[in-house]
């Protein structure tokens, strides 16, 4: 017999023993082998920043899909069931909307409504939903808001924030405007 195929499951079941000692053993085996850590430095954490954003027309009631760079293909989109009231978008100062499903520069809006939408009995194909993308509807501006996602007002902030002219705030995507010029 190969002394190799007998020691590799001994060993796996060594560590797994390892693996189930008490909290006590545990940790003293975890600080024996973690990273002291470095002075000044804390542990990141992954907080979630308030969105908010403008489309270049009302298309605050219909729900958006992401769509790859080319605008070609579906890469993600909800199912009914995914979509509630507190998804929508909730509509704000100047033409900004707080978005509630992640927003990108590659979101294109379908024809059906949050209503609608959430309605369906299945989810759509692929397929259909990019037959019902509406054509040139297109997420303009994305905000980054200088607080978490669910900080208290978060309405009432942001408005505040627009009205002072978004101090504090990180611009993501602002889509280029294309300019033609006639000549005489």
């Amino acid at each position: 017999m190969n002394l190799k195929l007998v020691m590799i499951p001994i060993a796996t079941l060594a560590m797994l023993m390892v693996g189930c000692k008490s909290s006590a053993d545990t940790a003293t085996v975890d600080s024996q082998i973690a990273a002291p850590p470095i002075s000044g430095m804390r542990p990141a954490k992954a907080v979630a920043k308030v969105h908010i954003y403008k489309t270049n027309g009302d298309y605050d009631n219909y729900v958006p899909v992401s769509l790859d760079a080319s605008r070609k293909q579906i890469m993600s989109f909800p199912a009914p069931s995914d979509l509630s009231e507190s998804s929508m978008p909730v509509k704000l100062d100047n033409g900004y909307l707080l978005d509630r499903r992640g927003v990108g520069e590659n979101t294109a809006f379908t024809r059906y409504t949050y209503k609608e939408y959430m309605a369906l009995q299945e989810v759509p194909a692929p397929s259909e939903l990019l037959k019902a993308i509406i054509p040139d509807a297109r997420v303009t501006e994305i905000v980054e808001m200088p607080f978490t996602v669910g900080s208290t007002d978060e309405v009432s902030r942001c408005n505040e924030l627009i009205s002072a002219g978004l101090p504090g705030c990180k611009v993501l995507f602002l889509q280029q405007r294309q300019i033609t010029i006639k000549n005489q």
